[in-house]
Protein backbone atom coordinates (compact mmCIF):
# COMPACT_ATOMS: atom_id res chain seq x y z
CA UNK A 1 0.00 0.00 0.00
CA UNK A 2 1.33 3.45 -0.93
CA UNK A 3 2.46 5.81 1.83
CA UNK A 4 1.94 9.57 1.61
CA UNK A 5 4.64 11.70 3.22
CA UNK A 6 3.53 15.18 4.30
CA UNK A 7 5.54 18.00 5.82
CA UNK A 8 3.66 20.83 7.53
CA UNK A 9 0.46 19.83 5.74
CA UNK A 10 1.97 19.67 2.25
CA UNK A 11 2.37 16.39 0.36
CA UNK A 12 6.06 16.01 -0.41
CA UNK A 13 6.19 12.39 -1.66
CA UNK A 14 4.21 9.23 -2.21
CA UNK A 15 6.19 6.04 -1.81
CA UNK A 16 5.11 2.56 -2.90
CA UNK A 17 5.77 0.87 0.46
CA UNK A 18 6.80 1.42 4.06
CA UNK A 19 10.32 0.30 3.14
CA UNK A 20 10.74 2.90 0.39
CA UNK A 21 9.16 5.57 2.63
CA UNK A 22 11.72 4.70 5.32
CA UNK A 23 14.56 4.98 2.78
CA UNK A 24 13.23 8.34 1.55
CA UNK A 25 13.07 9.72 5.09
CA UNK A 26 16.24 8.09 6.41
CA UNK A 27 14.17 6.28 9.04
CA UNK A 28 13.79 2.61 9.88
CA UNK A 29 10.78 0.68 8.64
CA UNK A 30 9.76 0.23 12.29
CA UNK A 31 9.67 4.03 12.80
CA UNK A 32 7.49 4.44 9.70
CA UNK A 33 5.09 1.76 10.98
CA UNK A 34 4.89 3.39 14.42
CA UNK A 35 4.11 6.83 12.94
CA UNK A 36 1.48 5.34 10.61
CA UNK A 37 -0.18 3.47 13.49
CA UNK A 38 -0.10 6.32 16.00
CA UNK A 39 -0.89 9.26 13.72
CA UNK A 40 1.83 11.31 15.38
CA UNK A 41 4.05 13.95 13.84
CA UNK A 42 7.84 13.85 13.90
CA UNK A 43 9.81 16.98 12.94
CA UNK A 44 6.76 18.31 11.07
CA UNK A 45 6.38 15.07 9.09
CA UNK A 46 3.17 13.03 9.08
CA UNK A 47 2.48 9.80 7.24
CA UNK A 48 -0.72 8.24 5.97
CA UNK A 49 -1.79 5.54 3.55
CA UNK A 50 -2.89 6.79 0.14
CA UNK A 51 -6.59 6.46 -0.54
CA UNK A 52 -7.93 7.07 -4.03
CA UNK A 53 -11.62 6.75 -3.24
CA UNK A 54 -14.10 8.09 -0.72
CA UNK A 55 -13.67 6.32 2.58
CA UNK A 56 -15.72 6.80 5.72
CA UNK A 57 -18.31 9.31 6.71
CA UNK A 58 -18.55 13.05 6.34
CA UNK A 59 -16.62 15.28 8.75
CA UNK A 60 -17.19 18.87 9.83
CA UNK A 61 -14.35 21.17 10.88
CA UNK A 62 -15.42 23.99 13.20
CA UNK A 63 -13.77 27.28 14.14
CA UNK A 64 -15.37 30.18 16.03
CA UNK A 65 -16.70 31.68 12.80
CA UNK A 66 -16.76 28.92 10.16
CA UNK A 67 -17.83 25.36 9.46
CA UNK A 68 -16.29 23.31 6.66
CA UNK A 69 -17.90 20.03 5.63
CA UNK A 70 -15.77 17.30 4.02
CA UNK A 71 -17.20 14.23 2.32
CA UNK A 72 -14.73 11.88 4.02
CA UNK A 73 -12.17 11.52 6.79
CA UNK A 74 -9.43 11.24 4.18
CA UNK A 75 -10.30 14.55 2.48
CA UNK A 76 -10.50 16.37 5.81
CA UNK A 77 -7.22 14.90 7.02
CA UNK A 78 -5.46 15.87 3.79
CA UNK A 79 -6.80 19.42 3.97
CA UNK A 80 -5.44 19.87 7.49
CA UNK A 81 -2.21 17.92 6.89
CA UNK A 82 -2.86 15.29 9.56
CA UNK A 83 -3.34 11.55 9.45
CA UNK A 84 -6.79 9.98 9.54
CA UNK A 85 -5.83 8.28 12.80
CA UNK A 86 -5.05 11.65 14.41
CA UNK A 87 -8.30 13.10 13.04
CA UNK A 88 -10.28 10.21 14.54
CA UNK A 89 -8.53 10.75 17.88
CA UNK A 90 -9.44 14.48 17.79
CA UNK A 91 -13.07 13.61 17.03
CA UNK A 92 -13.23 11.02 19.81
CA UNK A 93 -11.68 13.27 22.45
CA UNK A 94 -13.16 16.60 21.33
CA UNK A 95 -9.68 18.12 21.44
CA UNK A 96 -8.67 21.02 19.23
CA UNK A 97 -6.17 20.88 16.41
CA UNK A 98 -2.68 22.19 17.17
CA UNK A 99 -3.92 25.69 16.28
CA UNK A 100 -6.03 25.62 19.46
CA UNK A 101 -9.14 26.68 17.53
CA UNK A 102 -10.30 24.00 15.09
CA UNK A 103 -12.41 21.08 16.29
CA UNK A 104 -13.90 18.22 14.32
CA UNK A 105 -17.11 16.22 14.47
CA UNK A 106 -19.11 13.75 12.42
CA UNK A 107 -22.47 15.24 11.38
CA UNK A 108 -25.68 13.36 12.15
CA UNK A 109 -26.84 13.22 8.53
Amino acid sequence: MKVMIMKQGQLIATEKSKKTAAEFLGWTEKQVTEVLNSGTEIDGITLDYEINERVGSAVCAYTATTVFRFSSLAKCAREYGISRRKLIRLIETGSTLDDGITTFDIPLN
